[in-house]
């Protein structure tokens, strides 16, 4: 399954999906929690493969602008949301992040990845977008309550949102009793 399928399989989940076609061609897609930047064959397998799902409603081949669909919905809407919002605070992400092979578990089923910034503190990020960090070969950040910048060749690729750890132990000693 391409990286294009795998972002299919779960935006089909999402309560909501945005996508938002841009001037060069290439398409932001976000369900809020994520968003990926996919052009030309990206785009299409991405296309094929949600419109093969036969619970999702069929995203149009044609459109200008934004288009969103929330779950309950049968087809996609216009909307007015504007998706660069999010690409145009990589000027602030100028921290950078360094992935680790580190999780944590936060319940029963949801685990998140930990990422090491450069001020030597630690970001977590849901497991399940995991795989969008192959999308790109740097990552960057504001801060551990900022969104996370997957950059290839200087260009989003994906931009996946933290997630808040709440805890009576920080990130930081459960790490340090998980390598002492």
């Amino acid at each position: 399954m391409t990286k294009a399928e795998e972002l299919a399989s779960i935006f089909r989940k999402s309560k909501k999906m945005i996508i938002e076609k841009l001037e060069d061609e290439s398409y932001n897609i976000t369900n809020t929690y994520v968003m990926a930047n996919l052009g030309g064959e990206e785009y299409m397998n991405f296309f094929d493969k949600y419109n093969s799902y036969i619970t999702t409603a069929d995203i149009p081949l044609e459109f200008e602008g934004v288009i969103s669909i929330d779950k309950d919905d049968d087809q996609f809407s216009e909307d007015s949301l504007n998706t660069r919002i999010i690409t145009d605070k990589l000027d602030e992400a100028n921290l950078e992040v360094e992935n680790t092979p580190f999780y944590l578990n936060r319940g029963k089923k949801e685990e998140v990845k930990l990422m090491k910034l450069e001020s030597k503190k630690l970001a977590i990020f849901d497991r399940e977008y995991e795989y969008l960090l192959s999308l790109g070969n740097e990552y960057r950040i504001k801060n551990t309550e900022s969104p996370l910048f997957v950059l290839n060749n200087e260009k989003i690729k994906a931009v996946i949102m933290p997630v808040k750890y709440i805890c009576e132990n920080s990130i930081r000693n459960k790490v340090k009793k998980l390598i002492a």
